[in-house]
């Protein structure tokens, strides 16, 4: 867009955003003396959409963040508090007297004034959760309402509630609880004195559920205009498209007119529509200023419902660049599900995005996931593993990570070969989707077969039973004509060990039998073993056999079964001579 088709209320809008996108880039310190040295720092400070005026007060430090603070407009003020002072549904009133000491120390009158007129009801269950209240007859005498207890006016008198014993308040929380109290009954009684009367003495009548419901009602409202809707609700993000539903429910409505919210995106929605290049060739695309801004905001809407879902409150660029990074995958997923093309050129995605909502798309790209998860779901309570009183650490390092990724709230893939401190990270494509269902059949598979097996104890074993240690040592058990007792597992004596290695020729010295006959050998044993056939067996398992027959290959293959150290053997189970 060009100056010259804008008018002057909207270039002065432009001026203000482009040097938001400046301040972006500079150090905290060196934004805060810029906002106040600008010489338009109230209209600049005002311009901040609500979000990202509150990663900026973290980025610069709240508690130097007073004389900003003090500029903020209201909404801004409502944000912060509603993301500082609540935690889930709940006031935290431990937070809140540390907050309210920022606002007190920012603009002390005006959010007095402010806490009347827009936070009434938070302001009186605060006041009730942390001061007494006793009014004094004219036949009375002070001293009867015990220690601690101020007055203005030798009528009304108030002192701290005393803190429960269960409260859990750190020591700058009761600090500021106290400082709070007392600079807010100052400036409201200088403000006025009949008000100062009114508020304490309608306070003691409050019913405080009735005051936290009303005020959580209200924050709700206004954090749903952000996407942040509450948890419960959020969470349908991740719900499946039902059949038909992406044409039904997915499709964009008719494009706002420009105006000025064109000007005030958050710079969440910016960074994630030019998040890679590709989906930045196809944002080029659109063909309306008025489009290009409304996929802005709505991927920004997207990324905090994301959050909301997840019931965290970010407090930095990189923790949000983060989730923004995580929904945009999906989007990119969604997209090839909706034209069905591994890698779409930037003209199809463009057209995508012009006519589906980005809440559709990102539901086809993460549907997939959450039915996968839903399947190890269904198959969790009746799997032969769980039914055993095994761990998830019975299917080793990558099945532990893949099952457990999967089962969490929000689905994760598991890659050991990351050395980022995490081994979970969003899956990215149609690709990794279809492999990690891949696996998860595989050991779905793998456990039907083990069921058949016959073993009724083997949780005694603890961590040291894998999937891989079960099956050769009852191979090489039932290879030995070894007694064992009915639907237990037997680790081998080393000596026996030892004895099995060279019956199967393997290491050095064993006659060089080809490895293909071992796996020969221990098909027809398991087919036998639990009664399928060998060629089904290995249509079932065949990807587990081949890793399992690797391992021991490249473990014990080259080693002569005499010179074998037992201690650190992890293939088959042992127990000393």
């Amino acid at each position: 867009m060009t100056s010259s088709y804008l008018s002057t209320h909207e270039q002065r809008l432009m001026a203000l955003r482009i040097k938001r996108q400046h301040l972006e880039n500079l150090s905290g310190e060196e934004a805060l003396e810029m906002l106040l040295s600008d010489p338009e720092s109230l209209p600049l400070v005002h311009s901040f959409p609500e979000e990202d005026f509150f990663l900026l007060m973290h980025r610069i430090g709240p508690d130097d963040f007073a004389p900003v603070l003090a500029m903020a407009s209201d909404k801004q003020w409502h944000f912060i508090l509603d993301q500082e002072c609540w935690v889930r549904d709940l006031p935290a009133y431990g937070a809140m007297g540390i907050w309210f000491m920022r606002f007190f120390l920012a603009a002390p009158r005006r959010f007095v004034q402010f806490l009347l007129e827009e936070e009434g009801d938070l302001m009186d269950a605060w006041l009730f959760r942390n001061v007494e209240v006793r009014l004094r007859e004219h036949d009375e005498d002070p001293s009867d309402f015990g220690d601690g207890f101020s007055t203005m006016d030798d009528v009304l008198y108030f002192r701290m509630r005393p803190l429960a014993v269960d409260t859990d308040y750190r020591p700058e929380e009761k600090d500021a609880r106290e400082e709070a109290l007392g600079v807010f009954f100052r400036h409201l009684a200088d403000i006025s004195h009949p008000l100062f009367f009114r508020v304490l003495q309608e306070m003691a009548w409050s019913i405080p559920a009735e005051l936290e419901e009303s005020s959580l009602r209200w924050r709700r409202v206004r954090m749903a205009e952000k996407g942040f809707i509450p948890k419960e609700e959020a969470v349908a993000l991740f719900q499946p498209l039902g059949d038909g539903e992406l044409e039904t429910l997915g499709r964009k409505g008719r494009t706002r007119s420009s105006s000025d919210w064109k000007f005030a995106v958050p710079e969440q929605g910016l960074r994630m529509a030019s998040s890679d290049v590709r989906f930045s060739e196809a944002v080029a695309l659109m063909d309306s200023e008025e489009g290009l801004t409304e996929l802005q905001l709505e991927l920004a809407d997207l990324c905090n419902r994301f959050i909301a879902a997840k019931g965290k409150v970010l407090r930095s660029r990189e923790e949000i660049d983060a989730a923004g990074r995580m929904v945009m995958g999906y989007v990119r997923v969604g997209i090839g599900r909706i034209t069905g093309q591994h890698e779409p050129d930037a003209g199809t995605v463009s057209t995508v995005l012009k006519q589906y909502r980005m809440d559709a798309v990102f539901r086809a790209g993460f549907g997939p996931v959450m039915r996968l998860k839903w399947k190890i779901e269904g198959w969790w309570e009746k799997a032969w593993f769980r039914r055993s009183g095994l761990s998830l650490s019975f299917w080793e390092e990558e099945g532990m990570g893949l099952l457990g990724g999967l089962l969490l709230d929000l689905p994760l893939r598991f890659d050991a070969s990351l050395s980022t401190g995490s081994y979970y990270l969003p899956f990215a494509s149609d690709t990794e989707i279809a492999e990690g269902e891949e696996a998860v059949d595989d050991i779905m598979a793998l456990d039907d077969v083990l069921a058949l097996l016959g073993l009724r104890e083997v949780d005694s074993m603890g961590r040291l039973l894998t999937w891989k240690n079960l099956l050769l040592t009852l191979w090489a058990n039932d290879s030995l004509g070894d007694d064992r007792e009915q639907g237990k597992l037997i680790p081998l004596h080393e000596e026996r060990f030892r004895l099995f290695l060279k019956g199967i020729s393997m290491g050095k010295g064993g006659g060089g039998s080809p490895g293909m006959d071992r796996k020969n050998n221990f098909l027809a044993w398991l087919a036998g073993r639990t009664g399928l056939d060998a060629a089904a067996l290995a249509d079932r398992i065949g990807p587990a056999l081949e890793t399992l027959f690797g391992e021991l290959e490249g473990e014990m293959g080259q080693m002569n079964p005499a010179d074998l150290d037992c201690r650190y053997i992890e293939l088959f189970l042992l127990r000393p001579a």
